[in-house]
């Protein structure tokens, strides 16, 4: 095959390409110090591995994606050092060595796309106890995920998108260095077990057979993230009862199209409003907010004050008892086309020329091979935000400006205040709701 080379040695970096006629790979073995490689669609560039890559020992970071005529890989032997594989995307792709056993410090293994992959060598993977981040996404012959999984004890990430398998092992409750699981469209999982207390993000969109959440969901300290869009089948064995155990430090909840949540205090017909989640009391003693999005086109009834368009205007007003204003739930409606990151909802007291701008909050995007279908389904946000000294002070008979900003595609925004009474040991009640 004709190959062209391109040599950096400052960088040590060479790109291989299929524009020339140049056979020669002497000029790239001038050096031991290559440690970063990578093909840019080299359709035989494992025909060249043996003869090419395995003179450099230093090698650390190889990227071989794209490839369409790829079936096999080479050798791995010699390559010892390398701490990123990544073969992305290489779609005919059928057989992994099973040398790549021999990578005791590769950290971070792409194998997105690689759907023709008959089996996956598990009994080589879990050699690789340096890896950190692992991508098997897109793969249709996997129907299960080996239990030894959990002898990978420094994974941090593990990517599972547009899986075949119904379930996932036990032993992931094993990884006490994992902080992020991915599970989009994986259109057989029924069940997710318990995980590692370290997790900060779980991701789920498009599970639509997905009924359990992991039992030990109030155990989780560290989760800020959980997105759970167009799981439909969440129900009475899994979410309902989940929601008044979330951990208190849970931010973000992307719950689109997930009944589960469209029966809670969310939904605008209902009658009386509790949000029995002491998540909702305790995020009013700190100074981030808390984010849900949700489907639907309504505000909620429990919005006092609400008006069209992204901007909210006025007055404070008077609590019996002399009860104090100490926090206020936002919501607003949104056009499902909205492509914007963030959200940065205002908050103006006029009265006293005082302002605080809310922490920037994801509104709705699109992630890589993802059908936008699955995803862009939030069409109204609600928002629990504390009201202290911390963030800005509003009391009785005091003119208030509620602003998002113009570049997002706000319909209609609402609000509620939260008072010292609506606070109770299980969360919040709102008594008087009409």
């Amino acid at each position: 095959m004709a190959v062209k080379i391109d040599w950096f040695i400052d960088v040590g970096l060479v790109v291989l390409t299929t524009t020339a006629a140049v056979k020669d790979t002497t000029v790239a073995s001038r050096s031991g110090f290559l440690k970063f490689y990578r093909s840019r669609v080299c359709e035989g560039v494992f025909l060249y591995l043996d003869l090419f890559l395995l003179n450099f020992k230093k090698l650390k970071i190889l990227h071989v994606g794209w490839s369409t005529s790829l079936t096999k890989t080479g050798n791995f032997i010699g390559l010892e050092n390398l701490e990123e594989l990544s073969l992305c995307d290489c779609k005919n792709l059928k057989e992994l060595d099973i040398s790549i056993g021999c990578l005791q410090k590769l950290v971070h293994l792409d194998l997105i796309g690689c759907k023709q992959l008959k089996r996956l060598p598990w009994e080589m993977i879990f050699k690789l106890t340096s890896l950190q981040k692992l991508y098997l996404c897109n793969i249709h012959n996997i129907w299960e995920i080996s239990h030894e999984v959990g002898s990978l004890v420094l994974l941090k990430q593990l990517h599972f998108d547009k899986n075949r398998f119904s379930s996932l092992p036990n032993s992931l409750c094993q990884l006490h260095q994992l902080t992020r699981i991915v599970l989009y469209q994986c259109t057989k999982l029924k069940s997710i077990p318990d995980l590692p207390p370290s997790i900060k993000e779980l991701r789920a969109i498009a599970c639509i057979n997905l009924v359990n959440l992991p039992s030990n969901c109030s155990e989780l300290q560290f989760l800020t993230t959980l997105q759970l869009d167009n799981c439909s089948k969440l129900g009475s064995k899994g979410f309902t009862l989940l929601l008044p155990l979330l951990p208190s430090q849970l931010r973000d909840i992307e719950a689109a199209n997930c009944g589960s949540l469209d029966v809670t205090p969310f939904d605008s017909m209902r009658k009386a409003y509790i949000f029995p989640a002491k998540v909702f009391k305790e995020s009013l003693t700190s100074t981030k907010g808390i984010y849900i999005g949700l489907s639907g086109e309504e505000l909620p009834e429990w919005c006092t004050y609400r008006n069209s368009g992204n901007v909210l205007s006025f007055v404070a007003p008077l609590k019996h008892n002399d009860n104090k204003i100490c926090g206020v739930i936002l919501c607003a409606t949104i056009d499902k086309d909205c492509r914007y990151d963030q959200s940065h909802p205002r908050i103006y007291n006029k009265t006293k020329r005082t302002r605080h701008r809310f922490p920037g909050i994801r509104v709705i995007f699109c992630y890589t091979g993802i059908s936008p279908n699955y995803y862009n389904n939030v069409s109204k946000m609600i928002m629990f935000y504390p009201l202290n000294d911390k963030t800005l002070v509003v009391e009785a008979s005091y003119t208030v400006v509620l602003q998002f900003r113009d570049d997002v595609s706000v319909k209609s925004c609402g609000l509620r205040w939260i008072y010292e009474d609506d606070v109770v040991d299980s969360g919040l009640v709102f008594k008087d709701a009409k």
